[in-house]
């Protein structure tokens, strides 16, 4: 029987800085201006549809529900129709320009950091006023607070939205604060 003469392979290293090239992916650099540009068709559907909801939930508001009173009148229901207005206008509106400030405002990118902060907190506002509505119609009617799932899902949605807002906001800042004092 005749053996087979072994195979020997030698693998030569080569150098991190090759390898780490190897595996970048090779992608497309586009610039800030070209994205923006592919994002304006999405944009202005989406500033058209908030809108419309905006022009829609104040039609309901003042128009089919007769307005909007703090004060106790002989109809209940104009306190409570503040609840979905201002839900509308803070989660809805406020929030998806929120989302949308990084491709709506033009300048640099902290300007672009504070007012999409500021109109998170704008948010915050419009739903606080909102929550306020529902206590306030439940308080002047006598109905019972948090008795159904819309409100302890509402409540819940609520908390966690400032949670993330202010955890954000905090951990935004303390980064600011370590990285300016280095």
């Amino acid at each position: 029987m005749q053996r087979q003469p072994a195979v020997v392979v030698v693998a030569v290293a080569e150098p991190a800085r090759r390898r780490a090239r190897r595996r970048r992916a090779k992608m497309p650099v586009k610039s800030s201006a070209s994205f923006r540009m592919t994002a304006v068709p999405m944009v202005v559907a989406a500033q058209l549809l908030a809108a419309a909801v905006l022009a829609l939930a104040l039609v309901w508001a003042l128009h089919f529900r007769g307005g909007v009173s703090w004060e106790r009148t002989s109809n209940p229901l104009l306190v409570y129709t503040a609840h979905p207005l201002f839900m509308v206008i803070g989660f809805v509106i406020c929030t998806g320009e929120a989302v949308m400030a990084y491709r709506i405002v033009l300048g640099p990118r902290p300007a672009n950091k504070v007012v999409h902060l500021l109109l998170h907190l704008v948010a915050m506002a419009f739903a606080a006023v909102g929550l306020y509505a529902a206590f306030k119609y439940h308080h002047d009617t006598g109905l019972p607070d948090l008795h159904s799932l819309h409100s302890w899902i509402g409540i819940a949605t609520i908390a966690l939205y400032a949670l993330q807002v202010s955890e954000s906001h905090t951990t935004r800042m303390m980064l600011f604060f370590v990285v300016t004092n280095l």
